[in-house]
């Protein structure tokens, strides 16, 4: 999971805008991706939680709230993954 400040809200914005079934986000959202660890991430991230992936659960209409299900019906409802924290990375500001 990443966390990102303020400067990269048109970034952010971008990801929750455009599918990743039409193009590639990774490469398309102006940031640098880093794959030297467990899963990759953005180095503009102010914050970083790396996961082991330990389980995955799909979520069912009737589980989840109807106020929420209407943001997922026209791309479907997404998958739930549960993790394991391997390491938390925190942006050095000087």
């Amino acid at each position: 999971m990443c966390f990102m400040d303020q400067e990269h809200k048109n970034q952010l914005g971008y990801f929750g805008r455009v599918s990743g079934r039409n193009e590639n986000k990774m490469e398309k959202c102006g940031m640098t991706v880093n794959n030297e660890d467990v899963a990759p991430y953005f180095e503009e991230s102010s914050v970083v939680i790396l996961c082991k992936v330990m389980g995955k659960s799909d979520f069912d209409q009737k589980s989840v709230d109807e106020n929420v299900y209407e943001w997922y019906q026209e791309e479907g409802v997404h998958s739930q993954y549960y993790g394991e924290i391997v390491k938390v990375l925190v942006k050095n500001y000087k």
